[in-house]
């Protein structure tokens, strides 16, 4: 996709061509000109931060809850 692009071709083209939208091929041209070809590895897509994240505690009552209930 990016030797496409540094190639001249049009981000359009290039998008249908390769059957992704147009938001893909643009943030991907974006992490290889921030980062080189380290930006073009996979992420992943886990957020951040989670601020409405249950607590640990909260979390293991309801797993123990759940398998109770489920025999």
């Amino acid at each position: 996709m990016v030797t496409r692009l540094l190639a001249g071709e049009h981000q359009l083209d290039v998008s249908q061509a390769l059957g992704v939208s147009l938001t893909t091929v643009k943030k991907w041209l974006r992490r290889y000109k921030a980062e080189g070809l380290a930006g073009l590895q996979d992420r992943s897509s886990r957020p951040r931060h989670s601020p409405r994240q249950l607590l640990s505690g909260t979390v293991c009552s309801v797993v123990a809850l759940r398998r109770t209930k489920a025999t």
